[in-house]
């Protein structure tokens, strides 16, 4: 008995073993290529490499996210947007500073936000709106960088001013308000998730100008999907905006208690105006530095350039949401897109040979460092293709090698194991000169069903011989001749303007073609009537 509880023991660790194995091998490909093949001396050739990850369940990291949610004042702001966002210069009499339409009768949310850390009194301002069909005016409103009524359909045209001159972001929203959008939609992100990731939910607003006890971590990292949800249905918003302080909670969570196998991301939401606390610009930093992507989402009329350079500073994205719709979505997104990692830190490293030259023209800038291309990759979804393209342009005749056996693709697996893939050794075929397509026609405006005879003797190879021609009467978009025939007689039965091109090939595989307009008349065009 003890024998066969040993064997069973030992035959269950080899099975991990091979499961570990398996899930460590290399599951990046990479394939490569130069069009066209064949160049003439001083032309450029386009390099392509595509670099596959071919993930599976067992090599697809488990994710440890932190939903950094803005409970601000202006969450409880509608949130559907229907005009603007737009940049608007208010003064101290009202002038006209947009228009909308409306197609049913609603609630109607107008925001002139000042395009700055704002807090309450700065942001003051009036409005009235005229019915563009009646001619009739709502009543003025003033507020704090929002007003409100409630309308029947039609156009409107906005007027406003306020203490002054100054810039505002307008824009014209209906409910919901930002609040019950962003909890359905987080809660549909939470529900998403695969079994083994985790979820955490940070929150951030103020009471007044005191916000430390506000920014908090609501949830830590927890696989319990329900538990998650329950805390998202609590969130409730007022007072101000410390973004800073959002993403410095939600970093320490991760800093503490990630795990050192998952994806660590940060999905942050919100309207990207902040007054209070930290620099969040600082905090995208240290996310950078510590490998953590931010996500982040504009909801509302929001400050976009700010959630740009947050999410390009750490390594993330930037969305942007006119609707609940567009919320769900792009939470939807974010959460396949980083379930769905199975190679991180990914780099492409490209060594030209020395018979060719960095053209540029590249699909993604690289570090250069003296004849050596970087792409820093990061982290590869499985099962989807990156691709990298660029020029260069060879330096010799014959055939000259673009990339050296020092290219490859390094990537990490979900163990932390480090990996090399090569990248393929591509070649071109470098001349001194390509064929020279010419052709003559004998009659360029023929009448249908009249011969027309093509001549392409004229054609020529300055340094070799033309071993194809190619014809293309524009019939049917293939070519209806090919081989070795210079002279051709051909009819047209349809009258209409035909593009004919003849394309040549020479001894070293290199083409020309040119192109000649056949205008063809019906037979009966100039027949006399009697």
């Amino acid at each position: 008995m003890r024998r066969l509880a040993v064997f069973i023991l030992f035959s269950f660790l080899l099975s991990l073993s091979a499961l570990s194995a398996s899930a460590a091998e290399v599951n990046v490909s990479v394939d490569a290529s130069a069009t066209p093949s064949v160049i003439a001396l001083n032309e450029t050739t386009r390099v392509t490499i595509n670099i596959t990850s071919e993930g599976s369940p067992e090599v697809i990291f488990p994710v440890d996210a932190v939903l950094v949610m803005d409970c601000s004042g202006s969450m409880n702001r509608y949130g559907t947007i229907i005009a603007g966002p737009k940049e608007v210069r208010l003064g101290e009499y009202f002038s006209r500073v947009g228009n909308f339409t409306l197609n049913e009768t609603a609630d109607v949310e107008l925001m002139l936000q000042i395009p700055s850390d704002i807090y309450y009194w700065n942001d003051w301002f009036c409005a009235y709106l005229r019915n563009e069909d009646t001619g009739e005016n709502t009543d003025e409103k003033c507020g704090y960088s929002v007003v409100r009524w409630h309308l029947d359909p039609g156009s409107y045209e906005i007027y406003a001013y306020t203490y002054g001159e100054e810039d505002r972001i307008l824009a014209v929203e209906l409910p919901p308000v930002r609040m019950d959008a962003a909890k359905n939609a987080a809660k549909n992100f939470v529900d998403i998730l695969k079994e083994n990731d985790r979820v955490a939910l940070v929150k951030f607003h103020s009471y007044g100008w005191y916000y430390s006890g506000y920014c908090r971590v609501v949830q830590g990292l927890t696989t319990d999907k329900n538990e998650m949800k329950s805390e998202i249905d609590a969130l409730y918003a007022s007072g101000g905006t410390p973004m800073g302080e959002g993403l410095d909670r939600a970093l320490d969570e991760l800093e503490s208690n990630g795990r050192a196998d998952a994806e660590k991301v940060i999905i942050l939401l919100t309207d990207g105006w902040w007054n209070m606390g930290c620099n969040p610009i600082d905090e995208a930093e240290r996310a950078k530095n510590d490998g953590i992507p931010i996500y982040t989402i504009g909801w509302g009329g929001v400050n976009e350039s700010a959630l740009r350079e947050i999410a390009e500073i750490s390594g993330g994205e930037f969305y942007k949401a006119a609707t609940g719709d567009d919320l769900r979505e792009i939470y939807e997104e974010i959460a396949k897109k980083i379930s769905n990692i199975s190679a991180k830190n990914a780099t492409l490293r490209v060594e030209l040979s020395d018979k060719v030259e960095y053209a540029g023209n590249a699909s993604a800038e690289p570090e250069i460092n003296g004849r050596v291309l970087t792409w820093h990759l990061g982290t590869l979804l499985a099962n989807q293709t990156e691709s990298i393209s660029f020029d260069v342009k060879p330096n010799v005749i014959g055939t000259v090698k673009i990339n050296t056996e020092n290219s490859k693709v390094m990537y990490e697996d979900i163990f932390g194991e480090s990996h090399e893939v090569e990248v393929p050794i591509l070649e071109v075929k470098v001349i001194r000169s390509p064929p020279v397509a010419i052709f003559t026609v004998s009659n360029n405006t023929p009448l249908t069903n009249q011969p027309v005879i093509f001549d392409a003797s004229p054609s020529y190879d300055p340094d070799g011989e033309i071993v194809v021609y190619r014809w293309d009467f524009d019939c049917d978009g293939d070519w209806d001749i090919e081989g070795n025939i210079v002279k051709i007689k051909h009819t047209y039965n349809k009258s209409g303007i035909y593009n004919v091109k003849l394309e040549v090939e020479d001894n070293d595989g290199a083409k020309n073609s040119t192109i000649k307009e056949i205008n063809v008349s019906s037979e009966y065009l100039f027949s006399v009537q009697e």
